[in-house]
């Protein structure tokens, strides 16, 4: 899975299951179909390998005009 958050921890984007083998889009800088204002938004992603282990990583992302 793949999730997107503001700065106060609202959720902006959500992608389940997300196959990365797949070249599927991402997040495109959107909320309900709203362009978000340029700043720092925080990123989750839930990896499962084939053998079943999961880890979770995450990040942030600066959106710019």
């Amino acid at each position: 899975s793949f999730r997107v958050f503001d700065k106060w921890g609202n959720h902006l984007y959500e992608r389940m299951p997300l196959a990365l083998t797949q070249g599927e889009p991402g997040w495109d800088g959107t909320s309900r179909g709203q362009p978000m204002q340029p700043g720092v938004y925080t990123w989750m992603m839930e990896v499962e390998f084939i053998d079943g282990f999961t880890l979770l990583y995450s990040g942030d992302v600066m959106l710019m005009e």
